[in-house]
C-alpha cells in the first residue's frame, strides 16, 4: 500500500490533501500540523470532496513523532524556516522513497547542502513543487518557442509577494531557455523592507533583472502599492505570449501569421488538482516533471545569496539565512 505523508496543513498543504482526493493510485494519507486549528480545516476540506475508494485510510497527527513506519511519498509544506529540520527529523527515523518539497525550499545554500547530503545517503528522490514546467499550457508554449531565439520575459504585478514567489519565474525561465543564470541583479529593488504575508519574514519591492549565459531576459516587478494582477510577457524572434494567469487566459501572436493577435486558453493548474496528477506519477512510474532538488538548487543559491546581501547591506547586519517563505 501506498503511504502518503503531508506535513504542514496551512494554506498550501491542506490544498495537496484536497488534491490527493482524485488520486488515481491506492493509498494511505497521513496528515500532520502542530496548530490543530489548521489540521482541522485541512481535515474538512477533504471531507468535503466526494468519497473515493482507492483512498483506503487519512489519519491526522499533531506531531512527526506519531510517524513510526515508512513513506513512500512525503510532501513537506511548512514555512522555509523550519523545513529542514523537519526533513533531518523524518529521514532520521524512517525510511522516505521519495520528498516533495515546498519552496522557498530553504534559507541558504548551506541548509540546501545538508539535506541533499542526508537525501543521497537515504537513497531518496526529491523534487522542489515549482510546478508552472508540469502545466500542459506551459510545456505546449516550449514546443512551440523553443530554439527560435533569445527569450524575453516579464513578470509584473501588484503586491504579489516578490521575495517568496520569484523562484515560480527563476524556475519558468530555467525550464523555457534551458540556460544558465549569469547576472542575478536587485538593484532594482527598494532600499527598504516590508513585513510579509506570513509572519515572521519579509518581503521586497521594486525589480529584478536576470539573464542567461546565452542572453535570455528576465525582468520582474511588484508594485506594493498597487493591486494589479500578475500579466506575464514571453517573447521571442518569432513568438509574443502574453499570459493572465488569474484570467486563465493569453494573447498569442507569431511572424507566421504577421502578428495577428488570438486569445487563447492558458490554464494554470492550481494545487487542489495538480498534486494528485504529480504524485500518481512519482508513485506509478518513480519519476515525475517538477524540478529536482539538485536542479532547484542551482536557481535557489543565485537568488538567496543576492537576497541575504541585500537585506545585510539595509540592515548593516551579517545574516546567513534569508527570512522569506
Amino acid at each position: 500500500m501506498n503511504k502518503i505523508l503531508i506535513v504542514g496543513c496551512g494554506v498550501i498543504g491542506s490544498r495537496h490533501l484536497q488534491s490527493l482526493s482524485s488520486t488515481n493510485t491506492e493509498i494511505e494519507i497521513y496528515a500532520v500540523d502542530n496548530n490543530r486549528e489548521s489540521l482541522n480545516n485541512a481535515k474538512s476540506i477533504f471531507e468535503s470532496m466526494p468519497l473515493n475508494d482507492l483512498i483506503c485510510r487519512v489519519d491526522y497527527y499533531d506531531s512527526i513523532n506519531e510517524i513510526n513506519f515508512d513513506i513512500d511519498l512525503a510532501i513537506i509544506a511548512t514555512n522555509s524556516d523550519v523545513r529542514k529540520r523537519i526533513v533531518k527529523e523524518i529521514l532520521s527515523k524512517i525510511r522516505v522513497k521519495y520528498l516533495i518539497l515546498e519552496k522557498v525550499v530553504f534559507q541558504s545554500a548551506k541548509c540546501f547542502k545538508e539535506v541533499i547530503k542526508l537525501i543521497k545517503q537515504n537513497n531518496t528522490c526529491a523534487w522542489v513543487n515549482c510546478p508552472n514546467r508540469v502545466f500542459p499550457c506551459y510545456r505546449n508554449m516550449k514546443d512551440k518557442i523553443f530554439n527560435n531565439g533569445n527569450l524575453y520575459m516579464s513578470v509584473d504585478g501588484g503586491n504579489w509577494e516578490i521575495s517568496g514567489n520569484s523562484i515560480h519565474y527563476l524556475d519558468l525561465f530555467n525550464y523555457l531557455t534551458e540556460d544558465i543564470i549569469n547576472i542575478f541583479n536587485i538593484d532594482g529593488l527598494d532600499a527598504k523592507l516590508y513585513p510579509s504575508k506570513r509572519s515572521g519574514f519579509v518581503d521586497f519591492n521594486g525589480q529584478i533583472y536576470v539573464e542567461t549565459l546565452g542572453g535570455d531576459k528576465l525582468v520582474i516587478n511588484n508594485n506594493k502599492y498597487s493591486d494589479r494582477p500578475v500579466t506575464i510577457n514571453i517573447v521571442n524572434d518569432n513568438f509574443r505570449y502574453i499570459i493572465f494567469e488569474d484570467s486563465g487566459k493569453a494573447i498569442i501572436q507569431n511572424s507566421f501569421s504577421k502578428w495577428e493577435k488570438k486569445e487563447i486558453e492558458f490554464s494554470i493548474i492550481p494545487q487542489s488538482k495538480i498534486t494528485s496528477i504529480i504524485s500518481d506519477e512519482i508513485l506509478n512510474f518513480g519519476c515525475c516533471d517538477l524540478i529536482t532538488l539538485e536542479q532547484s538548487f542551482v536557481l535557489h543559491k543565485t537568488m538567496l545569496e543576492a537576497f541575504t546581501g541585500y537585506l545585510n547591506k539595509i540592515n548593516n547586519d551579517n545574516l546567513e539565512k534569508c527570512p522569506i517563505t
